[in-house]
């Protein structure tokens, strides 16, 4: 499926513009009832339907739109440096809780 830029100002007109319109109607050869996707460069995208097709614009009947959800904060485990081969098990765990970095304490009971 074609995917095409659609900037945030023209969402509510759906319509293809410019190079776009050209690339779908000559280069992809574009017809009324074909499905697109358009996005706008901001994280929302939307499955189009075609409307209409000339040389210069192309129209669209926008489906439902997503919103991307925001992303995650990155996480920081700062960690006092245990005994033995236990940091094997608490990297284990916070990768899998999805920590972002660890770092590593010497403390004043550290043992090396």
């Amino acid at each position: 499926m074609a995917r095409f830029f659609l900037p945030p100002s023209e969402w509510s007109s759906a319509t293809l513009t410019g190079d776009e319109a050209k690339h779908f109607a000559q280069v992809l050869r574009g017809r009324a009832g074909d499905t697109v996707t358009v996005f706008d460069g901001e994280g929302r995208r939307a499955e189009a339907e075609v409307l209409h097709v000339s040389k210069h614009e192309v129209s669209l009947k926008l489906q439902e739109a997503s919103v991307p959800t925001p992303p995650l904060p990155a996480i920081t485990l700062a960690q006092a440096i245990p005994k033995g081969k236990n940091m094997d098990l608490i990297v284990q765990k916070a990768v899998e809780l999805g920590v972002a970095r660890i770092q590593q304490k010497k403390k004043k009971n550290t043992i090396v």
